[in-house]
């Protein structure tokens, strides 16, 4: 199981990264890694989009 959280104040911001990190040429040859490809590591993504409640320290 690998979870993780990454915060962004923007949509556009967001959507720009993702498409900046699954072109980087680090991630493109870690992918290609026997061991590490889609196939061999996922079986499951899920995404989920969270938002702080105006009481939380995160905001």
């Amino acid at each position: 199981n690998l979870t993780y959280m990454l915060g962004y104040d923007d949509w556009n911001v967001r959507d720009a990264n993702w498409k900046k990190f699954l072109a980087h040429p680090d991630w493109i040859k870690l992918r290609a890694t026997p061991g590490w490809s889609d196939a061999e590591i996922v079986s499951n993504i899920s995404s989920m989009f969270l938002r702080a409640l105006p009481f939380s320290p995160v905001r």
